[in-house]
Order: structure tokens, then C-alpha cells, then sequence
């Protein structure tokens, strides 16, 4: 039986796709932390950063489509260990994961993180990585359901009332 998931290369064409799946999540991230002091027009910096980076540092760029329609995407790139890696082997951080809120609970994002996890797990790298707003309950539940764990909690406070 075919499954109606499909994970493919990025390809230039995905770009708008990608565009407007990361306006939602800076909108979903910003509902959570309002002072999220990301300017506005990041993505437009950024997203196109990233890709050049996948390509020239051999990453990985996958999309997901749904029959034949592209609801997810995640993005992963080599990185040098940091102190709080548990292992001083080769690193990837999974720097963008997103999947469209109509496509959720699938497990679309599952199959995502186990195809980056393969690849780099046969290209010879020891360790995985991720990132994600403290508040976002929702995704670190999906990383910790998927193995994740703490390995470093960054935390703040402000020393003044923002101006």
C-alpha cells in the first residue's frame, strides 16, 4: 500500500513553501514570547542563508508533501561541538523543523527526524541537536517522544523594564 507521504531533496521551487511555513512559526513563536526580538523581514535574511548554508556545508533540506502537496519541512547542518554536547564527535543541529498545523499528528514530523537522523547517522556523526523556545510545550514533547533530551538549559531575566 503506498503511503500519501512523500520526503523529498529541497528544490529551488520550495521556496515560497518554506517562506510562508516559517511566517507561521515566527507567528506561533511571537504568540508565545511577545518580546521574540526577531526583526521584521528575518525570514527574508535568513531563509535564503540557510540554504546556501545546507548546500555548502552539506546539510540536509528535506520537504514533505502529502498527496503531492507540500505540508513540512527540516533543515540540518554540520556544527562543531559545543561544551554541552554529550560526545566530542561530529555534531548536526536540526536547525528548522515545521509542520503545517493541518498536516500535525501524523507523523509527518516522525518520518522527517528519522530521515535526517539516518543520513547523518551513515555519513559518520555521533551526535544530534536541536533548539527550541523554552515555552513551546508542544515541541518539546515531540522531541523528547522522539529521544531528545536536556543536555543544556540557557536562562535570563531582564535587568530593566524593556523601553
Amino acid at each position: 500500500m503506498r503511503t500519501p507521504l512523500e520526503i523529498r531533496e529541497y528544490a529551488p521551487s520550495d521556496f515560497a513553501f518554506v517562506r510562508a511555513c516559517y511566517a507561521q512559526y515566527l507567528d506561533e513563536e511571537r504568540s508565545r514570547v511577545p518580546v521574540l526580538g526577531l526583526p521584521d523581514g528575518f525570514a527574508e535574511t535568513y531563509l535564503p542563508r540557510l540554504v546556501q548554508k545546507v548546500h555548502d556545508q552539506q546539510g540536509a533540506f528535506l520537504i514533505a508533501s502529502w498527496e503531492g502537496a507540500p505540508c513540512a519541512y527540516v533543515a540540518a547542518l554540520p556544527k562543531p561541538a559545543q561544551a554541552w554536547d554529550a560526545t566530542r564527535g561530529t555534531v548536526v543541529m536540526i536547525m528548522d523543523l515545521y509542520v503545517a498545523p493541518t498536516h500535525r499528528r501524523r507523523g509527518i514530523g516522525r518520518q522527517l527526524f528519522r530521515a535526517i537522523e539516518e543520513r547523518f547517522a551513515r555519513a559518520g556523526f555521533a551526535w544530534i541537536t536541536l533548539g527550541t523556545m523554552a515555552g513551546n510545550d508542544e515541541a518539546r514533547a515531540f522531541y523528547t517522544a522522539q529521544g531528545y533530551a536536556d543536555t543544556y538549559v540557557f536562562m535570563g531575566k531582564p535587568l530593566s523594564e524593556p523601553r
